[in-house]
């Protein structure tokens, strides 16, 4: 049996590159303009919440989500799996925040919602789940006990894209959500990512933060880049979702 699978392939087409092309050409402004906020739109209705903010990658969704939660809740800790990427972990420490680990369910690799409901107290300012691989991590019991103790969920959905819930899509269970466009995930714009939440004032906020979360000066090459692909490659990606959706 052959078990040399390749992590991913090139999914950018050469239409897509000649789209890229002809815009370029155009002289258009490459970042933050219409075509990004009509992604923005697309991508909150696709998934089912309000408002979303295109960032220049999921680790940058990840650091923003972790500042709105210390600006709401202020320092403690935070209930995060050990099989995650590290700019989850990276994040929570950066905000100030205390890591507190909880085993995974071998089962769909998320967090064991038993353990994560034990770890929870005064302290808990939030759960940072992670859905690994295409795989849903929430249970009832989970988010009963979460809204019970009013504690904010935030979800890492950058491998899961279009999974679900009980019909609904994973992304919009939490106060915040995060997604990752990087080249090796489901949709990709190369490098990319989106924060998604349901009150349009931190909406406004993660905004502000984006806009000084470049992490490194020398990655704006590739936020131009991500920013260019987006509008043209993206969308074009959401409505082959749509019709397979519609179709399946």
């Amino acid at each position: 049996m052959n078990f040399n699978w390749p992590l991913m392939k090139n999914n950018i087409t050469r239409d897509d590159i000649d789209k890229l092309v002809k815009f370029l050409k155009e002289m258009p402004r490459l970042t933050q303009s219409e075509n990004v906020k009509a992604f923005e739109q697309e991508w909150s209705e696709w998934l089912g919440i309000k408002y979303s903010v295109f960032v220049n990658s999921g680790s940058s969704a990840n650091f923003i989500s972790m500042a709105v939660i210390k600006h709401l809740y202020g320092s403690g800790e935070i209930i995060v799996p050990p099989l995650t990427w590290v700019s989850d972990i990276v994040s929570v420490i950066h905000n100030g925040f205390k890591p507190v680990f909880v085993d995974i369910n071998p089962y769909n690799l998320g967090m064991n919602d038993e353990q994560v409901i034990a770890k929870l107290t005064d302290k808990t300012r939030a759960v940072f789940i992670t859905h690994v691989q295409g795989f849903n991590a929430l249970t009832d019991r989970l988010l009963d006990t979460l809204k019970e103790r009013n504690i904010p969920l935030v979800e890492d959905v950058c491998e899961s894209h279009g999974a679900t819930f009980k019909e609904k899509k994973l992304g919009s269970f939490g106060l915040i959500s995060d997604f990752s466009f990087y080249f090796a995930h489901h949709m990709s714009t190369v490098e990319g990512g989106m924060v998604c939440c349901a009150l349009m004032v931190w909406s406004e906020k993660q905004k502000i933060m984006s806009s000084k979360n470049n992490i490194s000066k020398s990655i704006q090459i590739l936020t131009l880049i991500l920013f260019l692909l987006t509008p043209l490659i993206i969308c074009e990606i959401l409505k082959l979702v749509l019709y397979w959706e519609e179709t399946s």
